[in-house]
């Protein structure tokens, strides 16, 4: 699922991750990373604000607030105690560094899932979802075969030009035709080949 799937399903409405019939905002959060990121939860916390320190490094990169930073889609932001004892919790819709708009439960207290504005007061940072690198091997080199082509090219030239046969019933001739266009065109060439043969032949 993707965020903005994500933001679709529960726009104004409750979520209640752990069942205890309390929205709060980090049944919000336990829910997305959940469904978009099906990644393990992070420890049981006392409040929202706690997150902060309670995250998973192996899944996520902690990205402080300062002036030169500001979150994009998908990030978790997280309050201090500014926003309340707890603290809040919340997920990146936009932004850019003056401000920026989350998905948030119970902001106010006890909304339903909802785009709310923010600027940066009382926030803490933001969670990213770490890069994964690419492990796959890069494919094998296509190999340079133009000095054979080369080779077979001049070879079929001088078996032309020797005139000592027909071209029709030259499978010498014609098993070199097939080795330059198989490099060439690949084994899809045949469509082609009487055309080129044609253009071999002597004038």
């Amino acid at each position: 699922m993707t965020p903005d799937e994500f933001f679709g399903k529960y726009d104004q409405k409750f979520v209640d991750f752990d069942g205890n019939k309390k929205y709060w905002c980090v049944d919000l959060y336990r829910q997305f990373v959940k469904e978009v990121f099906n990644f393990p939860q992070s420890p049981l916390v006392p409040s929202a604000k706690d997150i902060w320190i309670n995250y998973l490094t192996d899944y996520f990169d902690r990205i402080d607030n300062t002036p030169i930073n500001c979150p994009i889609k998908g990030d978790i932001i997280i309050w201090g105690t500014g926003a309340g004892a707890d603290g809040h919790v919340a997920i990146c819709k936009d932004g850019d560094k003056m401000q920026f708009t989350s998905f948030d439960q119970n902001w106010p207290l006890l909304s339903p899932c909802h785009f709310q504005p923010h600027n940066y007061n009382n926030v803490l940072g933001w969670l990213r979802v770490k890069k994964v690198e690419d492990t796959t091997p890069p494919p094998p080199a296509t190999p340079d075969l133009s000095g054979e082509v080369t080779a077979l090219s001049k070879q079929v030239e001088q078996l032309m030009n020797d005139n000592t046969i027909l071209l029709a019933d030259n499978d010498t001739l014609g098993a070199k035709l097939d080795r330059i266009y198989d490099v060439i065109y690949g084994r899809g060439w045949v469509w082609i080949r009487m055309n080129k043969l044609k253009e071999l032949l002597p004038k």
